[in-house]
């Protein structure tokens, strides 16, 4: 066997890159914790405005540095995305150009958001022009401006998970960083984009046990990768050629067509699956047995069977109908059933449901593959085909 490393003249300045990346990646993650996650642990006592007064103005250092621990976070955020650019541009420079600037756009975000512990500073020395309120009400003031500083952290989390897909992404194809760091990335902007549309659009979604689960991922994915830039680096790429004879398991390429009908076959087992499992929701039987659910009229349960009937149907049609006209319906009609069944998931949220709320995910995540697959149906010439036949 004889190993061949790809980019050898390139692999010493590549890993020095990683190693700068692994740098910025741990005082991005080490200020983070500090400045999000310790001090205000620390400091802030949610339900006692007079605690958390008190305890930041005997305090003032610790939080001080919880501020500037936020700055050097920002900072060395800026400079990540840039470094890591250079480190990817060769698996997709497109990507690594979209990771880049879905970074820098939540920087301004960032900083402008620190204004609120600035003015929290002047509150507790009680400025000049804070005279006219008294003790309780620069209490509330201060209060007012750390949850003000919450819900700019929270917006910005939108774009701390952005940024992971394509650099997951681009982890996942290098080739010279483990493939399951790539994944666990990508998944982890799942989990921050989740969390955000959950939290924006359910007053009680904190309390599902799946948003505590889904928080977690985008810290292992981050921290793991951090660690694996700052202490491996990269490894090298190989390409094995094999001396002695070897052998391997048939394959074919699968046809397009039964590709699409294949997905579609897999997307009605997870619709029946659903359905199913749904009866064991509690008093779910009950509401079919008096009508009381959403399918309540002969109208509404028409409607459903033909939403049901259309990706049934397309099984069928995927393997029949010529090429044109089967890429434009499929790409249409499971278009429209991934943005359906991700917004219905969205809103299946609650402790009974989350095994809804996964199969909504696997189905818009097939759908999706379906669009994707019958986007990109590779073309032939017309002399190709003349001669196919």
């Amino acid at each position: 066997m004889v190993g061949i490393f790809e980019n050898d003249t390139n692999f010493g300045s590549n890993k020095r890159t990683a190693r700068i990346a692994g740098i910025l990646y741990l005082i991005v993650v080490i200020t983070g914790i500090v400045s999000l996650g310790y001090i205000p642990k620390q400091l802030i006592v949610w339900e006692d405005k007079v605690a958390t007064f008190n305890n930041i103005l005997k305090n003032e250092n610790l939080y001080r540095i919880g501020v500037f621990s936020s700055v050097l976070c920002y900072l060395a955020f800026i400079f990540l995305p840039l470094v890591l650019r250079e480190l990817l541009k060769t698996v997709n420079q497109f990507v690594a150009n979209f990771m880049v600037v879905s970074v820098l756009v939540s920087i301004p975000i960032s900083f402008f958001n620190l204004y609120s512990k600035y003015i929290i500073l002047d509150i507790i020395h009680k400025e000049e022009y804070l005279k006219i309120y008294n003790e309780s009400q620069l209490q509330s003031l201060v209060m007012f401006h750390l949850n003000r500083y919450e819900y700019g952290i929270f917006i910005s989390t939108f774009f701390w998970g952005l940024w992971l897909f394509p650099f997951g992404y681009l982890v996942y194809k290098s080739g010279f960083i483990p493939k399951i760091f790539g994944i666990l990335l990508m998944l982890g902007c799942f989990g921050y984009v989740i969390n955000f549309f959950g939290n924006t659009l359910f007053a009680n979604y904190q309390d599902i046990g799946i948003s505590r689960i889904i928080g977690k991922i985008p810290s292992v994915a981050e921290i793991g990768i951090c660690l694996w830039l700052l202490v491996i680096g990269i490894k090298k790429s190989k390409k094995i050629i094999m001396k002695t004879k070897k052998t391997e398991f048939e394959d074919f390429k699968i046809n397009i067509k039964i590709l699409l009908s294949g997905l579609w076959t897999s997307v009605m087992f997870l619709y029946i699956y659903a359905d199913y499992f749904e009866l064991y929701v509690p008093r779910k039987v009950e509401g079919l047995i008096s009508g009381e659910n959403l399918l309540n009229t002969p109208y509404k349960l028409l409607y459903a069977t033909i939403l049901l009937t259309v990706p049934s149907l397309m099984i069928f049609l995927s393997l029949i109908l010529k090429p044109k006209i089967n890429r434009i319906l499929n790409i249409s009609i499971a278009g429209f059933l991934a943005l359906f069944t991700f917004l219905i998931g969205i809103s299946s949220i609650s402790e009974w449901r989350i095994f809804y709320v996964m199969l909504a995910f696997l189905e818009s995540t097939l759908t999706f593959f379906i669009v994707w697959k019958a986007w990109t149906w590779k073309r032939i010439l017309f002399w190709d085909k003349f001669i196919l036949i």
